[in-house]
C-alpha cells in the first residue's frame, strides 16, 4: 500500500486550561456535546497530543461516534505526566467515522489547587490524517 495522501488538523492550539474536572474540546474550551468533531474518514489517524506548559499531569480522552447525532463512545483514555513529551495514539478510523480529543488538567489535591489555577497548562491537539491505498 502506498500512501496517497496526508494532511493534519490542528484541533486545539494553544489552549490554556484550567483544572475543572470537565474536558475541553476546542481552542474555545467548549466542553458540550458539538464541539471539536472532525469527519474522519482516512485509513490512519494519529492523534497528537502535548502541552507546552505542564505543572500538573493532564488527561485526554479520544472519543468516536457513526454519525454527528449518535451516542459517544469512547476511544482511548490516558494521560501526559508532569514531565509530560508528546503522546502519539493511533485511532482505528473503521470503528467511527467522526472523532474528537478533550483534555483537562488534574486536580492533585485541595492543598495543591493553587498550583492548577495559577499556573499555564497549554494544550495543543492535531490530527494526523492519512489515507492508502
Amino acid at each position: 500500500m502506498s500512501i496517497v495522501s496526508s494532511s493534519q488538523r490542528t484541533l486545539i492550539s494553544g489552549l490554556n486550561m484550567v483544572a475543572t474536572g470537565m474536558y475541553y474540546y476546542n481552542n474555545t474550551a467548549s466542553k458540550n456535546s458539538l464541539a471539536g468533531w472532525i469527519q474522519s474518514k482516512c485509513t490512519d489517524l494519529v492523534i497528537q497530543i502535548g502541552c507546552g506548559t505542564l505543572t500538573n499531569p493532564v488527561f485526554y480522552r479520544i472519543e468516536g461516534r457513526v454519525t454527528p447525532t449518535s451516542r459517544i463512545a469512547s476511544i482511548a483514555v490516558g494521560n501526559i505526566p508532569g514531565t509530560g513529551l508528546d503522546k502519539l495514539v493511533a485511532v482505528d478510523t473503521l470503528k467511527t467515522p467522526f472523532v474528537r480529543v478533550g483534555v483537562h488538567v488534574a486536580t492533585v489535591n485541595a492543598s495543591l489547587t493553587y498550583r492548577t489555577t495559577t499556573k499555564p497548562h497549554i494544550a495543543y491537539v492535531t490530527a494526523i490524517l492519512t489515507d492508502r491505498r
